[in-house]
């Protein structure tokens, strides 16, 4: 599967001022090729905000080529590709509009987002910003510089390859029962529908270390009598972590009483039966109902 991964920099506050581009070229999960070039925007008109964002003025891209004459060399990165991106919306819809402006022909192609994905891999974070989620990687890099930004996007997929034990982006947007975004020869741009998340949880500076909880890797399916953002919190602040996606390295599975009572029942969710199916290859997963979860936590230290 190829992987387009990029970022854009604009001079202004229109999607055609596109004033550098870098990204990375990933190739059944190995970055294989890399690329980046200063833009010269047809309306050559930098905003004082932008230029204090990523430090590139006019000056810098007098002698740069224009998108058009910079994607003879750089379209086939794109086609062919499903583009990557963080905060993908805005970096797919300036590249959306350089082609039209240029006259050029769309890719007909799909896209996915780094945002979307590190909300899922890293829940706890404070945030899911570019710089936050290389910071929690240990990527150093330039924010803001597109060949960089690119980088630490690219990174970010590498790492949830790493954890869901693939190198497609698709099996990765259906394991999360998302619909990767979709730009046409038409320029009509859907993005892909998600769920918002609806928690706001904070990692405490000291946690619990002697708690059942400690270390372990949790992840929660099924409705449960206590909110879900209480049972999260709780889990941080019992030292834990928390998963929202079921494989080997998972360590306890969360259900309802109910459902804990009738984990035979072909009524299961489908991280449950991931869960179950691991369980039986050996994998030493543990599913807690409700109570017992409410009762570690209650006897914890």
């Amino acid at each position: 599967m190829k992987l387009c991964v990029f970022d854009v920099e604009t001079a202004n506050e229109k999607p055609t001022s596109v004033c550098s581009i870098g990204l990375y070229l990933i190739v059944d999960g190995v970055i294989i090729d890399s690329f980046y070039s200063l833009v010269k925007p047809l309306e050559n008109r930098f905003l004082p905000f932008n230029i204090a964002i990523h430090h590139i003025t006019h000056h810098d891209v007098v002698d740069a080529p224009t998108f058009q004459e910079l994607w003879t060399s750089m379209h086939w990165y794109f086609e062919d590709s499903i583009l990557v991106a963080h905060n993908a919306g805005f970096d797919v819809g300036c590249l959306e509009a350089c082609l039209v402006e240029a006259g050029l022909e769309l890719p007909e192609v799909r896209f996915a987002d780094t945002v979307l994905m590190s909300r899922k891999i890293w829940p706890d974070l404070v945030n899911h910003k570019l710089n936050t989620c290389a910071e929690a990687m240990g990527v150093d890099f330039l924010h803001h510089n597109a060949l960089d930004d690119s980088y630490a996007c690219a990174r970010i997929v590498l790492e949830v390859f790493k954890l869901m034990k693939t190198t497609s982006m698709e099996e990765v947007y259906a394991e999360f029962g998302w619909n990767l975004g979709v730009m046409t020869r038409t320029g009509i741009v859907r993005k892909p529908k998600v769920e918002r998340p609806r928690y706001t949880l904070v990692r405490p500076e000291v946690v619990n270390t002697d708690s059942y909880y400690y270390q372990k890797k949790i992840c929660f399916t099924t409705k449960l009598g206590l909110s879900r953002r209480e049972a999260m919190q709780a889990v941080l602040n019992n030292g834990g972590f928390l998963m929202d996606f079921v494989d080997e390295t998972l360590d306890i599975l969360v259900v309802n009483n109910q459902t804990f009572e009738n984990l035979d029942s072909s009524k299961r969710t489908s991280k449950l039966k991931k869960a179950l199916s691991l369980i039986r290859l050996g994998c030493p997963i543990e599913i807690f109902s409700e109570t017992m979860f409410m009762s570690i936590l209650e006897n914890a230290v």
